[in-house]
């Protein structure tokens, strides 16, 4: 018996929501949008554990993470759709 015999489809639709505003690149199923990987250039010694946060257009905290600095920099993985706004210059890192 294959695992697919006992699949129920009890699916259901997504309620609704507001459309993604992501690029066309990242609007699909199975997207990987957490591909885009930022590297961010700190003066602080190796080692040294620093804290970023990802401000939106608005000024709005949207996500804080924690970080090691290694080689005057860390590096983050962040969504396409978040990365797309920092190119633009619509929304910034900060780092504590």
């Amino acid at each position: 018996m294959f695992f697919a015999d006992r699949l129920v489809d009890d699916s259901e639709p997504f309620p609704p929501h507001v459309p993604m505003t992501a690029d066309a690149r990242h609007a699909h199923v199975g997207a990987n949008i957490g591909v885009p990987s930022m590297q961010v250039a700190h003066e602080a010694p190796d080692g040294t554990q620093v804290r970023w946060t990802l401000y939106d257009a608005q000024g709005q905290a949207v996500c804080s993470y924690d970080a090691v600095v290694r080689g005057n920099a860390y590096e983050a993985s962040i969504p396409a759709p978040y990365a797309a706004g920092i190119s633009v210059g619509h929304w910034k890192i900060v780092t504590r």
